[in-house]
Formats: structure tokens, sequence, C-alpha cells
């Protein structure tokens, strides 16, 4: 079976030197390490055939791999969440990836008790962020990095609408219960490359509220479309697709480019 390449462009990977003591500097820093460290985690689940939400400590030997390749990263990123945190006490998206670099750590952690220690932690952090309103200049998780997929000669950019039409599988995202209490909702855009044989080749965020994207994202790897037939031969496909979180209901809509 073939691996899935995911491209996830939340910010700026990293910073120019005269940017270094800006809160978004080290927001975007943390930002990359949940990223990096969020798709390897999710891969390792998906071999053990776990879901993100079941919780608990990584069984060995995968805790020990990943413990060696990203425990470095997220507590770097968690880090640089908190000097941006020092600049701005009330940024409610650095809380929530701090929140959420936190229960990665807690998978790798060697005890329940700092598995359960890192947990509370990160719902404090979840609840923090709810209840604190973010500034009109606080940064918008969004798409600021490489440039999105572009349309060649045997990739083809199509509207979402018409894309939707050619879903085999489409699997409904798990609304995250953190969110949900805290009543947050919106949209989650991701720009999608969709190999020819219909399966998700790579996709890059677009925007969407932290806490919303990981159950998004591990959606939208599931999906699956008819190919793409053009002069006889199959082509990729470049298109959009919208996760709409909403109280009550959630579903995968259209965005015209």
């Amino acid at each position: 079976m073939r691996r899935v390449a995911i491209i996830i462009a939340l910010v700026l990977p990293y910073v120019r030197a005269q940017d270094a003591n800006t809160k978004e500097s080290y927001y975007s820093i943390g930002v990359s390490a949940w990223t990096k460290s969020n798709l390897a985690l999710t891969a390792v689940r998906d071999r053990l055939d776990m879901r993100s939400s079941d919780p608990g400590i990584l069984p060995n030997p995968e805790r020990r791999q990943m413990q060696a390749l990203y425990w470095s990263m997220i507590q770097e990123g968690i880090w640089n969440l908190d000097r941006a945190l020092d600049l701005d006490p009330g940024f409610s998206h650095a809380m929530a990836y701090k929140g959420l670099l936190i229960r990665e750590r807690a998978e790798l952690r060697d005890t329940e008790e700092e598995y359960e220690s890192d947990i509370a932690a990160a719902n404090e952090l979840a609840f923090k962020s709810f209840t604190s309103k973010p500034p009109r200049s606080q940064p918008v998780v969004e798409f600021q990095g490489t440039p999105p997929p572009v349309a060649t000669t045997s990739r083809v950019r199509v509207d979402a609408g018409e894309q939707e039409r050619k879903l085999v599988k489409k699997i409904e995202p798990i609304y995250p219960p953190l969110a949900r209490a805290a009543r947050i909702t919106g949209n989650v855009i991701f720009t999608v490359v969709v190999g020819k044989d219909g399966s998700i080749l790579n996709f890059q965020l677009v925007s969407g509220h932290p806490l919303l994207v990981p159950s998004a994202t591990e959606t939208l790897r599931k999906f699956a479309y008819l190919p793409t037939i053009i002069g006889g031969s199959a082509v990729e496909v470049v298109t959009r697709v919208r996760f709409k979180f909403e109280l009550g209901f959630i579903e995968p809509q259209p965005v015209i480019f």
C-alpha cells in the first residue's frame, strides 16, 4: 500500500533572525513542531490500528522509537509556545497548541502518573484557551508557507463541488469533545491533491481553529474519489475540501476557488 505523503503548511516553518523575539515567531515554531510530531504519531497509530481519540501511552517498541525521534521536538515546541505566552498571556491559540503538544508528550511518557499529569495540564490549557478571547492582532492559523499545489500537464484543478460528487469514501469527522464543550465552531479548509487512483496524495491546511484541525486532518486522510480521466488517461487533481464544524452536525462542503 502506497504511503500517503502529507504536506500541511500551518505557518512559516522557521523565522528570520530579526523576527526571533516576536510572539508570532515563537508561535510559528511551536505549531511547526506540533505539525511534524502529529503526523508521525498519527502514522504510528494507524499502523497499530489505534484512533487518535484513543487515550493512553503508546506501546513499545513504537514508544521508544518516537521518543528518540520526536521528544526533543515536542519539548522545543512547548518551550517556544511558552515564550509566546510570556509576551502575550492571553494568546489563546498558543495555549491551544501547547495543550496539543502536551497531549502528544503524554503518549510518549513511561508511567501512568506522568501521562495523567500531562493530560490534566493539557485540559487546563484547553479550558484557558476557550475562556481567553483572542485579540484582533492574534495570528490566525492559516496557510502562509510553501505555495499550494498547482496544476500541471498531468495535474488539473477541479471545482470543489464537482470533485465532491466523485467521493466514494466519505468519512464524517468526530467533533472534538473539548471543542464541543467550549462551543467552538467554524471551518477547516484544505487544498488537496488527489492521486490518479483517487486516493489522497497530499494536502495542505488553508485555515482552521487549532482544536478542530486534528479531527479534520485525520478524516481527510481517509477520503477516496473516483479517478479523473482526461483524454483516456487518469490525472491528478487539485481541489479544496472544507469541513464545517457546527454544533449539531458536521459535513464536508465544497469551496469554490
